[in-house]
């Protein structure tokens, strides 16, 4: 017997919508999500993958790419697909990487200085539109950076896109929603059990797959991994340079990034 060789298996955000209504008893095998309940299930949908970044849901969003701080600024404003930098690190001499400390709101202020140089750390102010990236001391020169980091959850803006997840999370997601719209659809007060066995169901999911996310030690990942390689990084942000597999590829020559 031969299997199909297909890995690639999605669902579209109405698929979603419709396998979490299924779940809540709201519709029978068979009927389709539309109207209001597919308008609702996406905008709770949308929400809900926004506030997976804040679980420490990470993986499939990592990128790196390569940024220039240009000579005498201090501060860049990253594309607003940037929610957060990982690592960053100057490309010194061939294939030599020297990696950036990263500085914490209460310690950047008091380090920095008008100073000139090679920068030595940086840091991310995480504002609601965008990140500020900042480095200490300012550059004298056009410095370029490689950075890893984590990109936003793309927003579902029709019924027939994919998800912006691995599908080995797609059953969570409609578990999960389906406990989301519990409320919304009366369900939690016609049928109560079935919407505490859905928050049930969501939440152990969300946590097998929470563990599987995580990299196997703190110690691994971005941190132990070559710069370029990016601790598993294996996607560009678009609009922005190509991932680097190979430091030695690195060199001055790149120019500057236009933000």
């Amino acid at each position: 017997m031969t299997t199909s060789g297909v890995t690639t298996g999605t669902m579209t955000a109405q698929e979603v919508v419709q396998a979490a209504l299924e779940e809540l008893g709201v519709l029978s095998a068979g009927e389709r999500a539309e109207g209001t309940e597919l308008e609702v299930g996406i905008r709770q949908l949308n929400w809900m993958l926004k506030s997976f970044t804040a679980r420490g849901i990470n993986q499939w969003r990592k990128a790196t790419t390569i940024i220039t701080i240009p000579a005498n600024v201090r501060t860049v404003t990253l594309p607003p697909v940037v929610e957060e930098v990982t690592y960053a690190a100057i490309q010194a001499q061939g294939s030599y990487t020297r990696p950036l400390a990263r500085y914490e709101a209460g310690q950047y202020p008091q380090i920095a200085s008008a100073s000139r140089g090679f920068p030595v750390g940086y840091y991310v102010d995480r504002q609601r539109d965008a990140c500020r990236f900042s480095v200490w001391p300012t550059p004298a020169v056009d410095t370029p950076l490689i950075i890893d980091v984590l990109r936003v959850i793309e927003d579902i803006t029709d019924p027939t896109e994919t998800l912006d997840v691995p599908s080995k999370w797609l059953e969570t997601v409609y578990i999960a929603l389906a406990a989301r719209m519990a409320t919304v659809m009366g369900v939690t007060r016609t049928d109560p059990a079935t919407a505490t066995l859905l928050a049930q169901r969501a939440q152990s999911f969300e946590q097998l797959l929470l563990d599987d996310d995580r990299p196997p030690s703190i110690f691994m990942g971005d941190f132990a991994a070559p710069v370029g390689a990016g601790g598993g990084i294996s996607a560009p942000l678009p609009g922005m340079p190509p991932v680097l597999p190979d430091p030695a590829a690195v060199s001055y020559q790149w120019e500057a990034t236009e933000w």
